[in-house]
Protein backbone atom coordinates (compact mmCIF):
# COMPACT_ATOMS: atom_id res chain seq x y z
CA UNK A 1 0.00 0.00 0.00
CA UNK A 2 2.50 2.42 0.82
CA UNK A 3 5.18 1.82 -2.23
CA UNK A 4 2.55 1.53 -4.55
CA UNK A 5 0.84 5.48 -3.12
CA UNK A 6 2.42 8.01 -5.62
CA UNK A 7 3.04 10.42 -2.90
CA UNK A 8 3.62 10.27 0.76
CA UNK A 9 0.49 12.05 1.30
CA UNK A 10 -1.88 9.50 -0.17
CA UNK A 11 0.17 6.38 1.13
CA UNK A 12 -1.03 8.27 4.68
CA UNK A 13 -4.19 8.70 3.56
CA UNK A 14 -4.62 5.37 2.35
CA UNK A 15 -3.27 3.67 5.67
CA UNK A 16 -5.31 6.04 7.84
CA UNK A 17 -8.87 5.40 5.71
CA UNK A 18 -8.93 1.83 6.42
CA UNK A 19 -10.00 0.08 9.79
CA UNK A 20 -7.46 -1.76 10.95
CA UNK A 21 -8.19 -5.02 13.15
CA UNK A 22 -6.79 -5.00 16.65
CA UNK A 23 -6.40 -8.24 17.68
CA UNK A 24 -5.11 -8.92 21.10
CA UNK A 25 -4.35 -4.86 21.90
CA UNK A 26 -7.97 -4.07 22.91
CA UNK A 27 -8.11 -7.18 25.42
CA UNK A 28 -4.92 -5.71 26.31
CA UNK A 29 -6.17 -2.04 26.91
CA UNK A 30 -9.09 -3.64 28.77
CA UNK A 31 -7.14 -5.30 31.11
CA UNK A 32 -4.50 -2.32 31.68
CA UNK A 33 -7.31 -0.26 32.94
CA UNK A 34 -8.14 3.67 32.46
CA UNK A 35 -5.40 4.93 34.36
CA UNK A 36 -2.34 2.49 32.97
CA UNK A 37 -0.57 5.73 31.42
CA UNK A 38 -0.65 7.80 34.25
CA UNK A 39 2.32 8.98 35.75
CA UNK A 40 2.82 7.60 39.53
CA UNK A 41 3.34 11.16 40.60
CA UNK A 42 0.02 12.69 38.67
CA UNK A 43 -2.72 12.76 41.25
CA UNK A 44 -5.78 10.82 40.06
CA UNK A 45 -7.99 14.00 40.32
CA UNK A 46 -5.72 15.56 37.33
CA UNK A 47 -5.71 12.60 35.48
CA UNK A 48 -8.12 12.60 32.44
CA UNK A 49 -8.60 8.90 31.00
Amino acid sequence: MIRRAPTPAEAKAALISRPWDLGNVAAMLERAGDDAARPEWLEPEFWRA
